[in-house]
């Protein structure tokens, strides 16, 4: 099912009007068909304009790419260091917090996390080592609370690298099978499934 994703401010500054309702679309077309398999014209197309008229909003296609890792960076910037407020005394409360941004994000913004998780290989250097960065910042805080919890016997004793791993993968292809539609909110989703994945991980009295 096509999931609807709208594209969030970066860095305070709103998408309007023309410009945004092209972003999007273009967005949704790299996700369905790939970033290399779209080119100016099809985009053009699809909101109606020639490929003249749509060069007085976007000058590249590489520009919409860079929009949408922009909105990636700003939401693990600031999930990072939500997550870093949180003590280390208190791995529950992080993992369960980190779980649920993320699960958000992905129900929320679907086309933005379906096209950097294919093609995130085609952004320009500075952006790609500012996700491939941030993304290994949010995995080494889950590991080290895991850490934690083994340790101050929260949780059950097991491989902390593996039960990362199980967090991102639980989460990763959330927008792929999430229905907006359905009977709960990504909230929702993201608290059940952080509840999920901590039941699992604490220790048994």
């Amino acid at each position: 099912m096509a999931i609807k994703s709208k594209l969030a401010p970066v860095n305070g500054h709103s998408l309007t009007g023309r410009r945004q309702e092209i972003i999007e679309k273009a967005a949704r077309q790299f996700r369905e068909r790939s970033y290399a398999a779209t080119s100016m014209a099809d985009i053009a197309s699809l909101v109606g304009m020639n490929k003249s008229g749509l060069y007085n909003h976007i000058a590249r296609k590489q520009e919409i790419l860079e929009h949408v890792a922009d909105v990636a960076i700003a939401y693990l910037k600031k999930t990072t260091e939500e997550m870093e407020q949180i003590s280390a005394n208190e791995p529950e409360a992080l993992i369960a917090f980190a779980v649920q941004r993320r699960v958000e994000f992905a129900c929320e913004h679907a086309d933005v996390v379906a096209v950097l998780t294919k093609d995130r290989h085609h952004l320009e250097p500075l952006r790609l080592r500012a996700v491939t960065t941030l993304h290994q910042k949010y995995r080494r805080l889950i590991r080290d609370a895991v850490v934690v919890g083994i340790a101050k016997k929260i949780f059950a004793t097991t491989n902390a690298s593996l039960a990362t791993h199980s967090v991102m993968g639980m989460t990763n292809w959330v927008y792929e099978w999430y229905d907006p539609s359905g009977a709960l909110s990504p909230r929702e989703l993201g608290e059940s499934l952080a509840r999920l994945f901590m039941d699992g991980l604490r220790a048994r009295r």
